[in-house]
């Protein structure tokens, strides 16, 4: 399960920038506590991603959207049981969008 807060602002005619900010929890652990056979925390992160969208022309979009997740202790508790590292994860994604 996820909540969500974000905004939206039109900066010009044709540039809009948004901003979302996600809390991520699990609503179910009980396989996982079965499978590590330890308590596994429901807490599962947080995530922020901004965007920037530019109108070039009437049907034709630029994006570039960019964004970092930090896992939180329910990755914590399955990767360490599993030996793996649960580092924050960076993200950067350049689009360009044809509407017809």
């Amino acid at each position: 399960m996820y909540a969500n807060l974000g905004v939206d602002w039109k900066a010009t005619k044709d540039v809009t920038l948004s901003l979302d900010g996600y809390y991520f929890w699990a609503s179910e652990t009980g396989a996982w506590e079965d499978l590590t056979g330890n308590d596994v925390s429901s807490s599962a992160g947080w995530e922020i991603d901004a965007k920037f969208r530019y109108q070039i022309a009437k049907n034709l979009f630029y994006q570039v959207d960019a964004g970092y997740f930090d896992s939180g202790s329910f990755y914590e508790d399955i990767m360490d049981s599993a030996g793996l590292d649960n580092k924050g994860v960076t993200s950067i994604r350049h689009l360009i969008q044809l509407n017809f």
